[in-house]
């Protein structure tokens, strides 16, 4: 009897094991490949198998429960698109699959944590993954420095080599370039779950250090949206703690390490790069193009859309999602109306309204504001739809579940 437990706990340990590896993968790796063979699948396969043999089918079942109304509805888009798409057709499998793995990361996540209240260990495994990232960008930076090369030239040999799509662009007498993985969206709201851990259950050397490095990796994505999200994670996670004196602490600290880094030149030319006129006009002109080419595609189709996987032929921002762009809720109208719009953006959130029933009023309105401003990033940049947005969706759902957060709360409010 005795044996079988510990096999049992043995198998359980493996399971634990290959879920945060196929964690890792989903945020270090976005398209999940590496030497053409797809890590993320063999993961996520691996993971199902496991489950199986240590008998917990009821994530599986529960997950492809989950799953059926996102089927109905993408099924009856692609079904609608075959018959009024206008020209190529190959994308509408395309943008059904991204969607699809979106939801299913989040709800295999979503239920492994339901089922063996691996909460915690899901949200502290999501947490140090973004750590490896921002180490690997610290890498990067030196690996640079030594070599005496562009930050920009190291990216895009690595971006051609792992088929990653990483964003950089040099900024002028500094080796501090920008860094942008596709995975960066969930930075802000890890630095809120840290911040939240810090106040309700105490800190440790690591969490300290691996939040330092994630506020760096935030740093360095020279993206204007992620530096307003993380410095309003920040804020929320200080006034939900006002009068816990360890939020005095965060300021003082947070203040001081701003300071600091303003003390250097590669960090004011690197702030000064990113704001600069000619730089911001360029991508705001783009958004602008983009804008009106769409809005004018919405209006020929404004309830049910211009079908799943749908771009505008003279307005393609990738020729390998050519229905992928900037102003990605934008695009989501053209494509499935504002009909179909409402149905996916009700999908997203009625788990995570669902999963805060129970939070202090605070918590709740704080946690509803990084939920918009998540979903919001879309208006900017294609963020939703990957594995990795799933993640990012997974790790809110987590911090609602979280007992200290719930149980505690009155103490601190």
């Amino acid at each position: 009897m005795n044996q079988n437990f510990i096999i049992e706990d043995k198998a359980v340990t493996i399971t634990d094991s290959v879920l945060k590896f196929l964690i890792f993968v989903t945020v270090l790796l976005p398209t999940g490949s590496i030497f053409g063979v797809n890590l993320k699948m063999l993961s996520l396969g691996a993971f199902l198998l496991l489950l199986i043999l240590v008998k917990k089918n009821i994530v599986i079942l529960k997950t492809v429960f989950s799953l059926v109304p996102v089927a109905l509805f993408l099924l009856a888009s692609s079904l609608y698109s075959f018959i009024i798409y206008k020209y190529d057709s190959s994308y509408i499998f395309f943008q059904a699959k991204d969607i699809l793995v979106f939801f299913l990361m989040f709800y295999i996540l979503m239920q492994y944590a339901r089922f063996e209240n691996k909460y915690q260990y899901i949200a502290d495994t999501i947490v140090k993954s973004l750590y490896y990232v921002g180490l690997i960008k610290i890498i990067i930076l030196l690996y640079s420095f030594y070599i005496g090369v562009p930050v920009s030239f190291v990216i895009l040999n690595i971006s051609d080599f792992l088929n990653v799509p990483i964003m950089t662009y040099d900024v002028e007498d500094t080796y501090i370039s920008r860094i942008n993985f596709t995975s960066d969206l969930i930075i802000p709201i890890s630095i809120f779950y840290l911040l939240m851990k810090f106040y309700r259950r105490g800190h440790s050397k690591i969490d300290t250090f691996m939040l330092i490095i994630i506020l760096f990796s935030a740093f360095i994505t020279m993206s204007r949206f992620q530096w307003a999200f993380t410095l309003v994670a920040i804020i929320f996670a200080i006034l939900l703690n006002i009068s816990n004196k360890k939020s005095f602490i965060t300021l003082l600290f947070l203040t001081s390490l701003a300071f600091l880094s303003l003390t250097f030149q590669s960090v004011q030319d690197a702030l000064l790069a990113r704001f600069d006129e000619k730089l911001v006009s360029a991508s705001d002109f783009e958004r602008i193009i983009q804008r009106q080419g769409i809005e004018q595609a919405i209006s020929e189709a404004p309830l049910f859309g211009n079908g799943i996987g749908y771009y505008i032929p003279n307005l393609i921002r990738s020729d390998l999602a050519k229905y992928s762009y900037e102003l990605q809720l934008h695009a989501l109208i053209m494509q499935l109306g504002f009909f179909g719009f409402i149905i996916i953006l009700l999908m997203i959130l009625i788990p995570l309204i669902k999963s805060a029933n129970g939070l202090s009023l605070n918590i709740f309105i704080c946690y509803s504001g990084l939920v918009v401003i998540w979903i919001s990033s879309s208006l900017f940049n294609p963020m939703l739809f990957s594995s990795s947005a799933g993640v990012a969706m997974a790790l809110f759902y987590m911090i609602s579940k979280l007992s200290w957060l719930r149980h505690r709360s009155s103490k601190y409010i």
